[in-house]
Formats: C-alpha cells, structure tokens, sequence
C-alpha cells in the first residue's frame, strides 16, 4: 500500500532543508521509504514510550519512519527513543560536522541513558513488525 502523505512528507522534508537537500546528486530527487512500527509484538515498547505523535492521528497509535538513504535523512514521530537510535547510528559527516544543530542533536542521542558515549552504537532493537508503505516518491 502507498501512502502519499508519508512519502511527502519525508520528500518534502528533504527538498526543504538545505542541509539534506544539498547532499542530494546533481538532479536528483529524494527517494522516500515510509514504514509504521506497528504497536505490538517488539514495537510496543517503542510505541509506549512515545514522543511527538503524528499530526492528527494520522498513525493511529502506530510509529511513523520516513527515511531517504542519499541524503542521510530520516523523521520518526512518535518515539523520541527511535529517533535518538537512528540519530546516534546515522553519525555525522564532514558537513553535519558544521552544523551546531546537528552536531548537538547527535550528542544528545549519543549520551541518552542506556547508550555508550564513545565507541561503537551497539543496535539496542530487534526487528520489528513494519508495515512497509510504498515505493519512490
């Protein structure tokens, strides 16, 4: 199943950050994968911690992930712990590295509790149940 609004929202979240979007090839445009984590199974406790939430309900209890690989961008609404998992594994590149933003959001991920400040970010998630939602945007 396709969900336009997912994969838009994660397109437009790239093409409107300079900081994605010039990461983007010469021409090219992003290409949004979208997936809920359903809220049951491995994916409960992520979805009980919870976070943002999705604007008006649109998840329905479920947790959004919108990620484009090229540019390194991702959003997660719905838990805040997800969110500094992927932060903290993403890692920063020379540009990242000039961005107060983007440095300050990675050292918070990193230093989050239960999380190792230096060295290798161990997965801390099995897999979880995804409902994988439609192809390029």
């Amino acid at each position: 199943m396709f969900d336009g609004w997912a994969a838009d929202c994660a397109t437009g979240s790239v093409l409107e950050n300079a900081c994605y979007c010039e990461k983007l090839p010469a021409g090219a445009r992003p290409v949004a994968r979208t997936f809920y984590l359903e809220n049951s199974g491995a994916g409960k406790a992520l979805c009980e911690e919870g976070g943002d939430s999705v604007p008006g309900g649109r998840a329905g209890g479920r947790i959004f992930v919108g990620i484009d690989t090229v540019p390194g961008f991702f959003t997660v609404e719905g838990s805040t712990l997800l969110w500094d998992e992927l932060c903290a594994v993403r890692g920063l590149d020379e540009e990242d590295l000039q961005n107060f933003a983007s440095v300050a959001q990675h050292v918070v991920a990193r230093e989050r509790p239960g999380r190792p400040v230096g060295g290798d970010c161990p997965r801390l998630f099995p897999a979880f149940p995804l409902c994988y939602n439609g192809g390029e945007s």
